[in-house]
Formats: C-alpha cells, sequence, structure tokens
C-alpha cells in the first residue's frame, strides 16, 4: 500500500508542477527505485521508460540538476545496459562537478560489468580527463590495455604514469615489466625488476622473475646476487 501511495503523490504532484524541477527529479528517482523492484517484466520497462521520461524533463528545466544527470545515467544502465547513456550523463555530472558525492565510484560499478574493454576504457578515460593524478585509474587502463587489448604500447604510457603517481607500487612494477618483454625490450623490463627488488628484496615473485630474465639476457652480477640470497634462506 505504501508503494501505491507514494506512487500516486509523485506522479501527481509532477503533473500539477510539470515545470518544476524538484518535482519532476523526484519523480524519476522514486519511480526509479519501484522499477528496479520490479518482477513483472511489462511493467518494469513501463515504470523504467517513466522514470526517464521525468528525470529527463528534470534535466531539461536545468541542466545543472546533478541528481536528475546521476539518476538519468543509472536509470539507462538499470533498464537495458545502454553504457552510451551512462557515459552520455556521467559526463555532464564530472564537467559540472566532479567531487559529486559517490558519483565517482558509482560509475567505477557501473562501468566495471560492462563485458567490453573497450567501454571500460572510454569510462576510465572519461574521468581521467577530470582527474589526471588518479593512481587507480591510470593503473587501470594500464590494465585495460595489456590483458584486454593486446596493446602493450598503450599500457606502458600509463602504467609509467601510475608508478609516477606511486613509485613503490611492486605490482604495477611487475606488470610494466611483462608489457617490456612483450615488445621486446627486456632490457627495460630488467631495470624495472631491479628497481623492484631494491625496493623489496623479499619478495619472492619479484626475485624469481628478475633471476629468469636475467637468465634470459645474460646479467651474471644479478644472477649472482639473487643466487646468493635464495641459497641463504
Amino acid at each position: 500500500m505504501a508503494w501505491k501511495d507514494d506512487y500516486t503523490l509523485f506522479t501527481t504532484d509532477v503533473k500539477t508542477s510539470f515545470n518544476s524541477t524538484f518535482s519532476n527529479e523526484k519523480a524519476g528517482t522514486f519511480i526509479l527505485e519501484k522499477a528496479k523492484a520490479e518482477k513483472d517484466p511489462v511493467r518494469r520497462e513501463e515504470l523504467f521508460r517513466q522514470s526517464i521520461q521525468y528525470l529527463e524533463r528534470a534535466a531539461e528545466i536545468d541542466p545543472t540538476q546533478l541528481f536528475a544527470l546521476i539518476n538519468l545515467g543509472n536509470a539507462h544502465y538499470e533498464y537495458n545496459r545502454n553504457y552510451d547513456k551512462v557515459l552520455y550523463y556521467y559526463s555532464k555530472v564530472f564537467r559540472l562537478n566532479r567531487r559529486f558525492g559517490n558519483a565517482e565510484e558509482t560509475f567505477k560499478g557501473i562501468i566495471g560489468t560492462a563485458r567490453d574493454p573497450d567501454i571500460r576504457i572510454r569510462g576510465y578515460r572519461m574521468l581521467l580527463e577530470y582527474k589526471p593524478g588518479s593512481f587507480t585509474i591510470n593503473l587501470a587502463l594500464g590494465e585495460l590495455y595489456g590483458r584486454y587489448k593486446n596493446m602493450p604500447d598503450s599500457a606502458i604510457i600509463f602504467m609509467q604514469q601510475a608508478l609516477r603517481i606511486d613509485p613503490g607500487h611492486i605490482p604495477t612494477m611487475s606488470n610494466l615489466a611483462l608489457m617490456y618483454v612483450n615488445i621486446g625490450r627486456k632490457d627495460k623490463a630488467l631495470e624495472v625488476l631491479k628497481k623492484a627488488y631494491r625496493i623489496n628484496p623479499a619478495d619472492h615473485l619479484i626475485r624469481e622473475n628478475l633471476l629468469r630474465l636475467a637468465e634470459d639476457i645474460g646479467d651474471p652480477a644479478t644472477i649472482n646476487l639473487i643466487s646468493r640470497q635464495n641459497q641463504a634462506e
């Protein structure tokens, strides 16, 4: 009964206040939550369409209405996984206020569900425009280009930037070394792994990879150093 009463209240209010940003945003947001809980697919689609209609009206009246813009992005995601619309509306949000509430974390959560790595790359590159100094965003892009797109040159650019922000992040150094190996720059990979080893000589994975690469390239000093440490343990 509460659902019905609230639904009637919001939809009646917005009909009498058609030019009210507040009324349209509240109606759209309420109906969005109702749509997410609806089990009947026909009714669910109807509610999503209605929610989007009211939220679009709110954003039309006031293009700076952040709640309307965020919920438009959320509605298009919940309705039919329309990531293009998600990117469109969240880009408006970040242009207006990139620190608004938990918008960034919500956006990352939505984009992270995309199976297409190109969509995730578009999302993170959009965020990077507003937060170029973010370690996590640069790292995410590096991993996406390296793991899912097989584009080590692009991966290296973003991993290097991530390490400029956090120079001691060992997992990123390990991944960067792998990217260098993939493009045939074993000398650069060795340089990165040596740096990682100096930071944390107890890291067994770094030691193992460094030893293997040193043996492959032919670096007797490094081979002896790691071998002595392994024997001492």
